[in-house]
């Protein structure tokens, strides 16, 4: 019952949320979007040109925002956008996109073969593991995936 009562109360607070709302007008697939944007509007971190690597990118608002930056005259990219994410992700114009576990090693070394040599501009990561409820445990699970991540921006930056 209670579970019930919780999913009601998120599901209520996130049809009102005012970045929903926002997110569904401007046609990104989530509120995540506006987190990138202020980060790279006030870092300055995308420009045209830019290989951008996005670490745990489904539903792929992230992308879209990277992909908006990138579009150069005529609608083309100006730049290269990989995606990677355990889940399935809509195909989005121009991003490259690996389904698959990025602790697995087969799915690492997809992902480095499809950077190739090519130097990384920008890693972006909103990636997090499935929770247990054990604080211990699910602290572990969160700081493995960061740390992947760093060694993967150490490596291809």
């Amino acid at each position: 019952m209670a579970k019930n009562k919780f999913s009601k109360e998120w599901l209520a607070q996130h049809i009102n949320d005012p970045y929903v709302k926002l997110a569904q007008q401007k046609g990104y697939r989530a509120r995540g979007a506006f987190k990138l944007l202020e980060l790279v509007d006030g870092e300055k971190l995308l420009k045209r040109g830019d290989v951008v690597v996005d670490l745990g990118c489904a539903p792929g608002s992230w992308c879209q925002v990277a992909r908006e930056r990138l579009v150069g005259p005529g609608g083309v990219i100006d730049g290269r956008i990989i995606g990677l994410d355990v889940l399935p992700m809509e195909p989005i114009a121009g991003v490259e996109f690996i389904q698959g576990d990025f602790r697995e090693d087969e799915v690492a070394e997809q992902l480095h073969a499809l950077v190739g040599e090519q130097a990384v501009d920008l890693v972006i990561s909103d990636m997090a593991p499935n929770l247990s409820g054990v604080g211990l445990a699910d602290a572990a699970r969160i700081q493995h995936v960061c740390e992947l991540a760093r060694v993967f921006a150490c490596e291809h930056m």
